[in-house]
């Protein structure tokens, strides 16, 4: 059930205000709470949701990503559901790029090791 038709069920009166309370937290409102003391063992910082969409903070490099609905496999969703996402990849990366080295992403989907090679070892990153 999503939040809309909940709170149709309660605009059509199919429901009492009581019942579409607790629903609402139970559905809604209590994930969040529970997703919130999660983070703290991962490498998200914080998540933002609002109008425009859902966004997840990376504790070590401040980076920001806007999820993309119904896409399962996105870095912030695995960093929550493995606890870090690529950590030994970019820890080798990190170890054998210079600051100011030119790096060539080819085949970038959506940006992973060229934002965070460019903030950490700042490098100029291309992609295609």
């Amino acid at each position: 059930m999503t939040f809309n038709e909940l709170e149709n069920l309660y605009i059509n009166k199919d429901i009492d205000k009581a019942e579409y309370i607790e629903k609402a937290y139970q559905l809604f409102h209590h994930p969040l709470f529970e997703l919130a003391e999660h983070l703290s063992s991962t490498a998200i910082s914080d998540i933002k949701i609002n109008p425009q969409g859902v966004f997840m903070t990376f504790k070590d490099s401040g980076l920001s990503f806007l999820l993309r609905p119904g896409d399962k496999r996105l870095a912030p969703l695995d960093a929550i559901n493995f606890k870090d996402y690529e950590k030994s990849e970019m820890e080798i990366q990190y170890s054998l790029i210079k600051p100011g080295q030119v790096i060539y992403d080819i085949g970038a989907n959506f940006g992973w090791y060229s934002l965070h090679l460019s903030h950490h070892s700042q490098c100029i990153v291309t992609g295609k």
